[in-house]
């Protein structure tokens, strides 16, 4: 695949279990008002929302032209591509997969959880990759053939060049064929001004930007394949399988990490266990401490919390301190000793010291304006005052914050199983040694908690912990002096000032919520970005002459929101992408930067609100535009719970893929 940036609305139907559909309209109309030239009839192309006859003027390559479109050079027209029509990988052949935001069956494996999966194909699961692959143990192919790169190869046969190997797999040399340069073990090695072209297996000049990972800025990026990319301790980095763990000083996944002590490895970061150096209980994907212990952050070891002791100090004080012969947690923990009477904790010691207290419970200050800080005994202020995070309403009798919904106990960045184990209701797997954690959605990071930010996720913003990024503190506010985004709210460091992220205006505290190119093929919805006036529904010809920074299809402002209620009446809230591949082999695109901003655009849609039954898979029948196809049920893109009926609250799903990258939304899910 060329490299490419699609402008155009996400409209294609989502139809994969789980996954949303777009809002269908009728059949083309000749001078009909249009979002995409496939809303068109033939020969007539979508120019300022209306069908019209096409010019000399119209497409020269295809990256005017909308998804599942090619320009037809001949005549200036877009005009759809013959497509399989795939929803799902059992309807593609065999080597293919359903590429379901376009319904185009494309080359790769299909994902799977064990054989099962891949049985009907004649293939194993491979249990690393977790794809359906022809080979991946010696018994799995039959004499003379052998195991190259998960495909049954006959290596002992003479060739002529890579046409009579099964190349990229396999390649021609010396009359033989030998794994690529791309395939574990291969002998064809790259060297520095050259890098591996997975699509042909062999070694090419050109394309390289670093040579070993001192090129890149370890570990927060490494170099692979000539290209720097994001380390391991990264959000969205290389994940570490097979056994490997993140060594978070490179950024690299490491198998030889053997030990015989927790000083062989880096505590608390890492420990020592089972001979190996593994993540300690403190660090993301690290040990879980089970019922009767707590996390040491000290040593990254679990420790128990009962025992026979005589003294703080066999405790761990302050985390837990001796009571009545056995060790409990300190007064700064929670569910540790409670402090009474006019006492306050001492968190240096663990105990509870006498004098000082102004309150010993809430009724002693003023719910729900002030409640009392047990630690402190301090009259704090409570949520009348404060307001609640995202998920969360002020009981006003007492001052606390409680859920809206109560579907579990886990706070937000706690490992999770599936939504109903979290207070937010969503568990979101990041994969790797981050593993799946409990998240909430979110417009800007003023809706997540302290040391969390509202952070991009290949399309889909959720409120992620600093303790998932090196070195990040999360604690800068906006217009404050900063050298990186990590030491900001936002995340977002442009010109050494700590700058506001956002979904909508309302974000940006009286300012402008504006989506631009802030670094080459990197987006971003940022507060008072540089762009134009243009209002929504204007005519336009380019992103910089609207306000909100998008000219979407085919010329037309659409100003940012959280979700269509941001919106005017005849628009709904819809993804917007400027993904770019940044990768490209031609055939393929090895990486994208995903770039996906929601907009109001001008789209046919129904008056039934979230919740309703659909009509169709296309959700035509829907006010918010959109159809969740594993409810049947009408939806619509959100920023936060608010955005969301009281049955449902604003979750992540999966929106498509690009070449194998799964691309996501913030939507409206049922509780």
């Amino acid at each position: 695949m060329a490299s490419l940036r699609v402008s155009g609305v996400f409209f294609a139907t989502w139809i994969a279990a789980g996954l949303l559909a777009g809002c269908g309209g009728s059949d083309p109309v000749s001078g009909g008002a249009c979002v995409t030239n496939q809303q068109c009839p033939s020969g007539e192309q979508c120019v300022a929302g209306k069908c019209v006859t096409t010019t000399p003027l119209g497409c020269k390559n295809d990256e005017a032209c909308g998804i599942g479109e090619f320009c037809d050079t001949t005549d200036g027209v877009c005009k759809t591509k013959e497509v399989v029509g795939c929803s799902s990988d059992i309807e593609c052949p065999r080597e293919q997969r359903c590429n379901t935001l376009t319904g185009v069956c494309i080359d790769g494996r299909r994902s799977c959880r064990d054989d099962t999966n891949c049985q009907a194909l004649g293939m194993y699961c491979e249990p690393t990759l977790l794809q359906c692959v022809d080979c991946y143990a010696p018994g799995h192919c039959t004499a003379p053939e052998t195991c190259v790169d998960y495909s049954c190869e006959d290596t002992t046969s003479p060739c002529g060049d890579d046409t009579d190997c099964n190349a990229p797999s396999t390649v021609c040399e010396n009359a033989s064929c030998v794994p690529g340069c791309g395939v574990a073990g291969s002998s064809l090695s790259c060297g520095l001004g050259t890098f591996c072209n997975t699509a042909t297996g062999r070694c090419e000049a050109g394309q390289v930007t670093c040579g070993g990972d001192s090129e890149c800025s370890p570990p927060a990026t490494i170099c692979e394949s000539g290209q720097c990319i994001p380390g391991c301790t990264q959000v969205g980095g290389l994940q570490c399988t097979g056994g490997t763990t993140c060594n978070a000083s490179t950024g690299r996944c490491e198998t030889n990490n053997a030990c015989t002590s927790d000083s062989n490895c880096a505590p608390p970061a890492t420990i020592c266990e089972s001979g190996v150096c593994v993540a300690g209980c403190g660090q993301p994907g690290g040990l879980t401490c089970g019922t009767g212990t707590v996390c040491d952050t000290n040593t990254g070891r679990c420790v128990t919390v009962s025992g026979p002791c005589t003294t703080d100090t066999q405790c761990g004080a302050p985390t837990m301190v001796c009571e009545g012969g056995q060790c409990v947690g300190g007064c700064a923990q929670i569910g540790g000793i409670q402090c009474s009477g006019n006492t306050v904790c001492n968190s240096a010691t663990g105990r509870c010291d006498p004098g000082g207290a102004v309150c010993t419970s809430d009724a002693q200050c003023a719910p729900p304006a002030t409640i009392c800080n047990l630690v402190t005994g301090a009259c704090d202020p409570g949520c009348g005052a404060t307001g609640c995070p995202q998920g969360q309403t002020c009981n006003t009798a007492t001052g606390h914050c409680a859920n809206v919904q109560n579907p579990g106990t886990l706070p937000l960045n706690s490992a999770c199983n599936t939504g109903a184990d979290c207070q937010s209701a969503e568990c979101f797997d990041f994969g790797g040694s981050i593993g799946a954690r409990c998240v909430a959605s979110c417009g800007s990071h003023s809706d997540c908690p302290a040391a969390f930010t509202c952070y991009d996720y290949f399309g889909a913003k959720m409120c992620i912990s600093a303790q998932l990024f090196t070195g990040a503190s999360l604690s800068t506010p906006n217009g404050g002096a900063c050298t990186g985004g990590g030491e900001c709210q936002s995340n977002f460091c442009p010109n050494n000032t700590c700058t506001g992220l956002c979904s909508e205006d309302t974000d940006c505290a009286g300012g402008a919520c504006r989506w631009y190119e802030f670094t080459a093929d990197r987006y971003i919805a940022a507060c008072n970005g540089p762009a134009g006036s243009g209002a929504n529904g204007t005519f336009c010809s380019a992103d910089s002459d609207c306000r909100g920074g998008v000219c979407y299809d085919s010329g037309i402002c659409g100003d940012l929101c959280g979700s269509s209620a941001d919106c005017p009446s005849g628009n709904i809230c819809a993804p917007v992408n400027y993904s770019v591949c940044t990768v490209d082999l031609i055939f393929t695109c090895l990486a994208w930067e995903v770039n996906i901003v929601k907009a109001c655009v001008q789209a046919s849609h129904g008056a039934d609100p979230m919740g309703t039954t659909c009509a169709n898979a296309n959700g035509t029948n829907c006010r918010d535009g959109f159809c969740l196809t594993s409810t049947n049920q009408c939806t619509g893109v959100c920023s936060r719970d608010a955005d969301c009926p009281a049955s449902m609250h604003c979750g992540v799903e999966v929106f498509g893929d690009l070449d194998g990258q799964e691309v996501y939304v913030n939507a409206c899910l049922p509780n």
